[in-house]
Parts: structure tokens; C-alpha cells; sequence
């Protein structure tokens, strides 16, 4: 999974103002956006035929973001709008704030930009870390603070910034690939490279989690008194002051390459597997917490799986894929699904 674990969040500041490329079409080979108003579908693809999606968002009123190799898309009247700062995007954010969503992406010079999607113009940040690509960003659900990781072999760190990018802090030089913040208390912090560490007085100090599952970190909204680690075959619970609560194993035919919690289930998780020696895998699921997983075959068979993203409501899974383009699984309808293997989460 490497470097393609989801996590959450990311930050900036407003220097200087680069045109953005919106083509009035969708990208080649890419139907148009599909309306979901229906609910008797099970998968639609929503674009980017034979072309990778690396990472997937969807903002509250149901609009998908999509990162395709390199450049940035987001719907708008049925279609996708293509937009990027002059240079490759390697990660973004969607910030909704007072009513309105500005894009905040990680390009692959080190660099932040920012996009207000009611405009027409990127603005970059004064920001520079390392002059490679940043790895993630995301947001403090509480308190709107942005954050950005990088990770590269010549160094990286974490960054805050406040929630309209104008101060900017280093946390640590510590290299980060993934990011989590507690959803209601934002002195805790725990970030993953190479090991995981956390926090619990805002990034001044940090704690080796004595553990090695370093794929990610997850802290589910509703569910916060735990953080999940993610490694190749399973997960690490986690509680705040870094006691392992427990260990999970997967035994599924691969490693992982993504994770992802329902925002209205704890018990619901979509997961990548892939194994690469073979070149076979794709996407599972589970309705118990890992107990037992579903193997979701049909339009992910042998798919392998680079970004997940749940709609808010928990009814849409969005799935970014590796040459097979953007999907969207509509969940009720596999709840219906008895054609489905099953795999225990014992041997």
C-alpha cells in the first residue's frame, strides 16, 4: 500500500494568484457524471476509463474530487471540471467552510496551493518543504486547522497552519505519510511513516507507538476513543496514551492497499488487497468490524484499489482504481448481495 494509505487532513497561505486550466468537457474516454437520485443501481462508473484515480474526497453535498494523474477534477452541472496550478498535484483537501469549499492541494515541488471552488484562480501558499511531493493533508474537525506531511528521503516533517492558511508552525521534522486528528479534541495528533507516533499536547512533544503497523492511522468520527493502525494483513487498536488495546489479523489473499471506516458504522469497513507477486486482488468488505469479509467481485475483480472514500451518509462507496478509472458501490444494494464470497477473519 506504501504511500497510498488514506488518512485524513492538511495546510496553507496565500502568496501568489496562477491561472487554472477548465476544460468544458469531461476528460477523453470519461462519461459524463451520473446523478445518484436513483437507488436501484449497485456500481456506476463514474469516469476516467482506463486511467488511474489516486485519491477520491466527497464534500457534504455529494460533489466528488478526483486526482488523476496529476491533475485535479471536481464535478460541477452534470460533468467534470478539470482544474491545476501549473504543476502536478500529488494530494488534496476539500475545505468546507461557511458554505463554501476551497480546495487545498499538496503539489509535487513541496509546495501548497490553494483553490476556492466558487473562483477561477489557484493561490499559492508561503509554504516550502522539502522540493518533492507532499504526501497528505487534512483538517482538524474541530477547529478547522489544516496540516500537511511529507515524507521523501531527503527529510519532510509536519505543518499547521490556521484555517485560512495564514500562520504556519513545523511540528516536527519527524517524515509523515499519514495524519490523524481527534475529531473533538485536537491536542491529540498521531502521525505515521516509518513508525507511528502521537500526541497529546498539540504536536509539542510526541510518543513512539510501540508498534510496527505503519500503513495508516484512522480515528472514526463517532467512535473517538481509539485510533486504528493499519498494517500489510490487519490493524492495531490503539487508546490515547499509546497502550496497544488489540490486534486484528486479515486473512485475505494480499496486502493491504487501502482502508477505510463507514463515517455512520464502526462496524463497516472497505478495504484494498492486492497481492502483487500474483497481480490479483480488489475489493472486500465488512458489516462486523473484520469478522468476516466480503469479497466484492463483479467490477472489481482483480481490481487493484488506490483510494476509498465513503459518501457522508454511508451509502456510496467511491472507489479510485488503478487503469479501471472512478466507481461509485452503492452499499444498500450490496447489503442485498448473497453472491458474495465470504472469507472468515480466522484461518
Amino acid at each position: 500500500m506504501g504511500k497510498k494509505m488514506i488518512f485524513l487532513l492538511i495546510g496553507l497561505v496565500l502568496t501568489a494568484s496562477l491561472a487554472a486550466c477548465q476544460p468544458d468537457n469531461p476528460p477523453a474516454d470519461n462519461p459524463p457524471v451520473q446523478h445518484r437520485d436513483d437507488t436501484d443501481w449497485k456500481w456506476k462508473l463514474l469516469g476516467f476509463k482506463n486511467s488511474s484515480v489516486d485519491k477520491v474526497q466527497v464534500i457534504s453535498d455529494g460533489r466528488a474530487f478526483a486526482l488523476s494523474e496529476g491533475k485535479l477534477y471536481f464535478q460541477e452541472e452534470g460533468k467534470w471540471k478539470e482544474t491545476h496550478p501549473g504543476v502536478d498535484i500529488s494530494t488534496f483537501y476539500p475545505l468546507e467552510k461557511d458554505g463554501k469549499t476551497t480546495i487545498i492541494a499538496g503539489g509535487d515541488n513541496g509546495k501548497v496551493y490553494l483553490y476556492p471552488v466558487e473562483g477561477d484562480s489557484w493561490n499559492e501558499a508561503r509554504f516550502q518543504a522539502v522540493p518533492e511531493p507532499i504526501d497528505i493533508i487534512t483538517v482538524s474537525l474541530s477547529t478547522g486547522e489544516i496540516y500537511v506531511g511529507q515524507s521523501t528521503k531527503d527529510g519532510g516533517g509536519l505543518w499547521r497552519s490556521t484555517g485560512d492558511g495564514t500562520d504556519w508552525k513545523e511540528l516536527t521534522d519527524i517524515t509523515v505519510r499519514g495524519i490523524a486528528v481527534h475529531p473533538e479534541d485536537p491536542e491529540i495528533i498521531y502521525i505515521v511513516d516509518k513508525l507511528t507516533y502521537f500526541s497529546t499536547d498539540g504536536g509539542k512533544n510526541w510518543t513512539k507507538v510501540e508498534t510496527g503497523a505503519n500503513y495508516g492511522v484512522l480515528i472514526h468520527p463517532q467512535y473517538p476513543d481509539t485510533a486504528y493502525l493499519a498494517y500489510a494483513q490487519g490493524m492495531v487498536s490503539v487508546s490515547h496514551d499509546g497502550t496497544v488495546v488489540s490486534q486484528q489479523q486479515f486473512y485475505l489473499p494480499g496486502g493491504m492497499t487501502r482502508l477505510e471506516f463507514s463515517p455512520v458504522s464502526l462496524n463497516e469497513w472497505a478495504l484494498g488487497i492486492w497481492d502483487y507477486p500474483s497481480g490479483v486482488g480488489g475489493l472486500y468488505y465488512t458489516f462486523n468490524g473484520g469478522g468476516h469479509w466480503l469479497e466484492v467481485e463483479e467490477e472489481m475483480k482483480d481490481t487493484r484499489i488506490l483510494d476509498l472514500c465513503f459518501s457522508k451518509d454511508g451509502k456510496t462507496l467511491y472507489i479510485g482504481t488503478a487503469g479501471r478509472g472512478l466507481w461509485a458501490l452503492n452499499i444498500e444494494e450490496l447489503k442485498k448481495d448473497s453472491k458474495i464470497t465470504r472469507y472468515s477473519a480466522m484461518e
